[in-house]
């Protein structure tokens, strides 16, 4: 599968931001567009189980669709590495099967009624079903890593199961904690988001019969970049629109999640209006006319080029990371660097 690819910028600007991200959606993604078809055959024979609401739970959430960021991550590494195998698209497909596995139990924890623009598996199947289902696709993952054989990349994502945890636990401890820093706020999302997106990146690499040096560089690479992603992804809950999201805007705020533009909001707005989300926070009213409010505040004050700045810096760290590959195998994962910033939805 190998093959040249057309050079870019390393990280786009904002200004062409709608128009880039089209263009590289069907640029990068259509580089790994068979080995993705395949990891979706993949992914509804490990979704398939002997107990029919197991099946039906997980396909509801598979089938909604999805970014399938950390599948094509795993596949654009292993590519810019030697080659995508059945090994790549085996370690592609349990990445993404370990991220609905814990968007399953989100949605539980957040009490959550939409996910990807349908209704939320607990919704429709309860809490104690749709952890089940969550606990079975995690038991799919280990089994299926097992079944592979190779011990680096099962410990690997045990690791980041384990940090997937702890950065969940974590984040509920801080809920409505107004005098979160960005400090502990980038330890947070490292933990929860891009432990798991830069395990997706070494597995790729490994599954290329790459050296150890490679991959820790492309752990790194999809380190910093899983750091922006969590970054954008938590602007947009607070700007974008529920016909693209898939959920009400300030789902997160609403259970008490405080993010950077809150963050950043609440250090350079006037005490009147520190004191108005303070209140909000404190007494829980945190309604849809409080979330339009504070997306005015946020744009007023630069809030949404502020957070998009921080996360182009995670994303040209991750492109730094890689700056060592040759040109035509580098392009493709700095594309996807642009895709992740410059994302509305």
């Amino acid at each position: 599968m190998r093959m040249p690819y057309p050079k870019s910028n390393t990280i786009a600007t904002m200004e062409s931001a709608t128009e880039v991200t089209n263009n590289l959606q069907t640029r990068w993604l259509k580089l790994i567009h068979e080995p993705l078809m395949a990891v979706e055959r993949l992914l509804t024979i490990a979704t398939h189980s002997p107990v029919e609401q197991l099946t039906t739970i997980a396909k509801h959430i598979i089938h909604a669709g999805g970014k399938r960021l950390r599948p094509a991550l795993t596949l654009l590494c292993a590519w810019a590495t030697g080659e995508v195998n059945d090994r790549s698209i085996l370690y592609a497909a349990v990445a993404e099967l370990t991220h609905t596995a814990s968007l399953l139990h989100d949605d539980v924890i957040d009490d959550a009624e939409m996910r990807r623009g349908k209704a939320a598996a607990n919704r429709l199947w309860g809490n104690v079903a749709t952890i089940m289902c969550g606990d079975y696709l995690l038991s799919q993952v280990f089994s299926m890593l097992a079944a592979d054989g190779n011990i680096s990349v099962l410990c690997t994502f045990a690791h980041a199961s384990r940090c997937m945890c702890a950065g969940q636990l974590l984040e509920l401890q801080h809920s409505y904690n107004v005098e979160l820093s960005e400090e502990q706020y980038m330890h947070i999302i490292r933990m929860k988001t891009a432990e798991l997106i830069a395990t997706a990146c070494r597995a790729g690499a490994i599954s290329a019969d790459s050296d150890e040096e490679m991959h820790q560089l492309f752990y790194n690479y999809g380190l910093s970049l899983g750091i922006a992603f969590q970054i954008v992804d938590d602007l947009l809950d607070l700007t974008g629109a529920i016909d693209t999201l898939g959920k009400p805007a300030g789902h997160d705020l609403r259970e008490g999640k405080i993010t950077l533009p809150l963050i950043r909001l609440i250090a350079v707005a006037s005490d009147d209006v520190r004191k108005s989300i303070f209140e909000a926070l404190r007494k829980r009213t945190i309604n849809d006319e409080f979330i339009t409010a504070l997306r005015e505040m946020i744009i007023e004050h630069g809030i949404d080029a502020y957070t998009r700045t921080v996360a182009r810096k995670y994303a040209q760290q991750a492109c730094d990371a890689i700056a060592s590959l040759p040109t035509e195998r580098r392009e493709p994962l700095s594309e996807a660097a642009t895709f992740v910033v410059n994302r509305q939805c």
